[in-house]
């Protein structure tokens, strides 16, 4: 017996395709697509290792079966830290956790893991017939990962058409014109200008166009000619004050007065402030009252202090003029001269910085009554214008007195002092007259004697 078999094997390829998009560093799977043929056998294996953590330690993280923990294990707080990552068949980014008790255990998020298993589908289809014959049709799948990071850029392009019908229809016009004459209604004007004679006038009249009232220019005529002016219009200037500007004044507000102007007239440097208000007229004259002025004096009293100092020849000089100041008697220095400036102060003459002499007072004599031997004084250095004290001298008595120094001499008389008597350390001895020295004062002598019937050996003069 002879079988025949038969085998026929069929091969069906379908592909699919995985696209992986990468944004900030997360790897995720947008789109899976799986093709099946009669049977689909999907297969996944998970494996996972228990372990037992010692005590004191960190208790590891309880974050699922896609999580590798097993780097958390046997470590101590507070500053135990682990890396948590993604077991086999998921794909995701390690994250760092940290413990800090052992009660609160390891503190973090994450990491996300994503399924990265390969789907294969396995089709059998099995047919007989009479004849012992065998089909196997077998469906492989491909699979194709890809990362891809696509930037698409659409651009739109609106193109429009505008179609514009212009219907155009011409209508013939007949117009009969008749001209009559334009009337210049174009007055000329301006400032100062006067166009009185351009009123009403129409094509081809004339006109005169002059300046009037404060202003000044010449005489211009203007053409009509189809209602416009045509022509150089007058230059028409103010008039101006150049006659009758007062002289000996401060009249520099006044120079260049124009018609209506008003200016002010003042006194010059060296008098009383005064001034008056002039006013320019149409007929180019300036006209008003002067002002009464006055000439500046300076007063004595503004110079500055000085001891000795005679000023009796600055006593209010006009402004411009010069005077002396010298030392008063009983001073000594060399004058000053000053003027009386325009402002009313005293200034230094030229060449000079000082407004007053230095004045030096005098010394005063000592008379000779002061000098004799009753007489105590403090008056040797005494100068002009000082006083001192006169009065009696050790061993006598009397009234001191003051006296001042008009130099050159001193003022006061002389004290009167007069001897203290000499009581005490009297000449005395066997033999002794002392009758002339009884009574004596201070400043006089006397002589001791001997008396009747003793021989004078020496003779001695006493003085009290």
């Amino acid at each position: 017996t002879v079988t025949t078999s038969s085998m026929s094997t069929t091969a069906t390829t379908a592909t699919i395709t995985t696209t992986l998009s990468t944004r900030t560093a997360t790897i995720t799977t947008t789109k899976t697509e799986t093709v099946s043929t009669t049977t689909s056998l999907t297969s996944t294996t998970v494996s996972s290792t228990t372990t037992t953590a010692r005590p004191g330690t960190c208790s590891p993280p309880i974050l699922g079966a896609d999580k590798d923990v097993s780097d958390c294990y046997n470590k101590f707080p507070p500053d135990a830290t682990c890396i948590v990552t993604c077991v086999a068949g998921y794909v995701g980014e390690p994250v760092v956790y940290a413990c800090f008790s052992e009660t609160d255990g390891y503190v973090g998020e994450g990491p996300v893991c994503t399924s990265s298993t390969t789907t294969m589908t396995v089709s059998t289809t099995t047919k007989s017939t009479t004849t012992t014959e065998s089909t196997t049709t077998i469906s492989t799948t491909t699979i194709s990962t890809t990362t891809i990071s696509t930037t698409t850029i659409s651009t739109t392009t609106i193109s429009m058409t505008t179609t514009s019908t212009t219907t155009l229809s011409t209508t013939t016009i007949s117009t009969t014109t008749t001209t009559l004459p334009a009337l210049c209604e174009d007055i000329p004007s301006g400032m100062g200008v006067d166009s009185s004679d351009c009123e009403g006038k129409y094509n081809g009249d004339s006109c005169n166009v002059a300046c009037t009232g404060a202003y000044s220019g010449e005489v211009v005529s203007l053409f009509c000619d189809e209602g416009t002016f045509t022509g150089t219009m007058p230059r028409c200037e103010k008039i101006r004050c150049d006659e009758g500007v007062p002289a000996g004044f401060d009249n520099s507000s006044c120079l260049g007065t124009e018609v209506g102007d008003w200016c002010s007239v003042s006194c010059l440097p060296g008098f009383l402030p005064e001034s008056a208000v002039w006013f320019c007229h149409d007929d180019g004259i300036l006209r008003g009252i002067p002002p009464k002025c006055e000439r500046l004096q300076c007063d004595e009293t503004l110079l500055p202090g000085g001891v000795g100092v005679n000023a009796s020849m600055c006593d209010q000089p006009f402004a411009g003029e010069a005077c002396e100041l010298t030392c008063q008697e009983g001073f000594a220095g060399d004058p000053i001269v000053v003027v009386c400036a325009v402002t009313g102060e005293f200034v230094a003459s030229e060449g000079h910085e000082a407004l007053v002499p230095a004045c030096e007072p005098l010394p005063c004599e000592i008379p000779q009554a002061l000098e004799a031997d009753a007489i105590l004084h403090m008056c040797s250095s005494v100068t002009h214008g000082l006083s001192c004290i006169a009065g009696c001298g050790e061993g006598y008595i009397g009234v001191p007195i003051e006296l001042s120094c008009d130099a050159p001499a001193l003022q006061g008389g002389v004290p009167d002092c007069e001897g203290m008597p000499c009581s005490t350390n009297m000449p005395s001895g066997i033999g002794v007259d002392a009758t002339d020295c009884t009574g004596k004062r201070t400043g006089e002598t006397c002589r001791p004697q001997c008396k009747h019937g003793f021989l004078e050996m020496t003779a001695t003069d006493l003085h009290c």
